[in-house]
């Protein structure tokens, strides 16, 4: 992952607590406080603070299915078939 301020790289750098996560989407917004990290081949995203600091994790065998997820007002919607899910 990379941090871009004002189009310029900044210094970034996580402390995730495995180091071969297979990222599949990175997810936030300037109105979140976290980044959102899908792995979509272990059904976890690694929920972080904007300085990459790592806060939890949330597992679940619907995350190894999902076709898509995003984030709104802290609650993370994943999409899988023609079903939506909330994780709150």
């Amino acid at each position: 992952m990379f941090k871009y301020t004002s189009g310029l790289q900044d210094a970034f750098k996580t402390n995730l607590p495995d180091s071969n996560i297979n990222t599949t989407k990175i997810f936030t917004s300037k109105d979140l406080e976290k980044i959102y990290a899908w792995d979509k081949k272990r059904g976890t995203i690694y929920i972080m603070g904007k300085n990459g600091d790592y806060q939890e994790q949330v597992n679940s065998k619907i995350l190894s299915t999902a076709s898509d997820l995003v984030v709104y007002k802290n609650s993370i919607y994943v999409l899988q078939g023609s079903k939506i899910y909330k994780i709150e």
